[in-house]
């Protein structure tokens, strides 16, 4: 890929977003997710097998799921989820992402932040 952000102009949710990383993928670097964005990718290490996925706002007391929809592994890597059309509220949110690999059951936590002021 030329551009480790975006693929097809979508934004990419990577290693750069884990846990509480800040000012280096979505919260102030280049892989800014606009408010308008209906979709976006997520890149995992190769031979990830992408079971569920969870997204929540962050700054919420009591704060459930985004309904979203995911297409796993499109590629080795690489994960499509979709949101609600027109997007999402500008703010910071929880991306949970399982494993279903009986040889990796790891679970990777992003903070990914969305709006035009990121």
């Amino acid at each position: 890929m030329s551009d480790p952000d975006h693929l097809a102009g979508e934004p990419l949710v990577s290693e750069r977003d884990l846990g509480g990383a800040d000012g280096d993928g979505s919260c102030g670097g280049s892989a800014n997710i606009r408010i308008g964005d209906e979709l976006f990718g997520i890149v995992e290490p190769p031979g990830f097998e992408v079971g569920q996925v969870r997204l929540f706002a962050m700054d919420m007391v009591r704060s459930s799921d985004v309904p979203i929809r995911v297409a796993p592994n499109v590629v080795d890597g690489l994960t499509l989820v979709a949101v609600p059309h027109g997007g999402l509220a500008a703010r910071q949110y929880q991306l949970i992402v399982y494993s279903t690999s009986p040889a990796a059951p790891e679970t990777f936590l992003y903070t990914v932040c969305v709006g035009d002021g990121y």
